[in-house]
């Protein structure tokens, strides 16, 4: 069957507009300004700056990030300097954090200072509050200042491959009812052929999952394992929980057998990050 779908070429594509995809665009096109512009005596010919794309499934950035967080600062300085001058969406600095042990009817609250911070994954003390939603939409306006196409709406349905060799991704048909049929409205998916691909579709994607497949990766290596997050954003009454404060659990209602636990994460305006 003759393949209609338009073709785009483009220097580096992004499959997945998420943190990793927006922060490797944004360092790449960082490294080939830094380097035109500090070329020693004028030697050397200039990168050309080329066309870098995202693809993205989400209506608009950070449309599947719900989640809060509590980051380290230093990996986004390291990214962008000046980013509480630039707007970085940061919700607060942790001041006041708390680990519990439930069970059923009682709490018993854990010690932080029994391991080194290196040591302890919930030590945030000197870490920040975000909303991956917001982080994701204010990475995306930097991307895009520094000429990166982000398109939205566009998942990437099939990578595209010469041999072994992967040479782009093909979005998704729109327009498609759903029996399988095409609406009037239907608009066939687009092929992106790229000179390098970047998979960063998160820890479960569909693209990363077939090519591991077509290549063998992984079948003589232990079986991964994955969690499963429920994740909500609460608006609570004043002073109830204040931005900074942060609360992990674990225990109950969990099972013995079972690894997990839940956090609250204090935001801005009354908010909560939970989960």
């Amino acid at each position: 069957m003759a393949n209609n779908n338009e073709v785009m070429d483009v220097d580096v594509l992004f499959a997945g507009g998420g943190i990793a995809s927006l922060s490797s665009a944004l360092h790449l096109t960082n490294l080939i300004k830094n380097y035109n512009e500090t070329k020693k005596d004028g030697k050397g010919k200039n990168l050309d700056e080329g066309m870098i794309a995202i693809l993205e499934k989400g209506p608009y950035p950070g449309a599947h990030g719900i989640s809060g967080a509590a980051i380290d600062p230093a990996p986004l300085k390291e990214l962008v300097p000046d980013y509480l001058e630039r707007g970085a969406p940061i919700e607060a600095d942790v001041e006041k954090e708390a680990v519990y042990f439930l069970t059923e009817k009682r709490q018993f609250k854990i010690p932080l200072g029994l391991a080194p911070k290196s040591l302890n994954p919930l030590d945030n003390h000197g870490n920040c509050i975000v909303s991956v939603s917001r982080l994701n939409q204010w990475l995306a306006g930097l991307v895009e200042e520094n000429g990166v196409n982000i398109f939205h709406g566009f998942p990437g349905v099939e990578l595209l491959y010469e041999g072994n060799r992967v040479i782009g991704v093909r979005s998704g048909d729109k327009g498609i009812a759903h029996d399988g049929s095409k609406k009037p409205n239907f608009e066939p998916g687009i092929d992106l052929h790229a000179k390098v691909t970047v998979l960063g579709e998160g820890s479960r994607g569909s693209l990363t999952k077939t090519l591991l497949n077509r290549l063998g990766h992984g079948a003589d290596r232990n079986a991964e394992g994955f969690e499963i997050g429920v994740k909500e954003v609460w608006e609570l009454p004043e002073k109830r929980l204040g931005p900074g404060e942060i609360i992990h659990t674990m225990g109950y209602p969990l099972k013995s057998n079972t690894f997990g636990g839940g956090f609250i994460y204090g935001m801005k305006d009354n908010r909560v990050s939970i989960g």
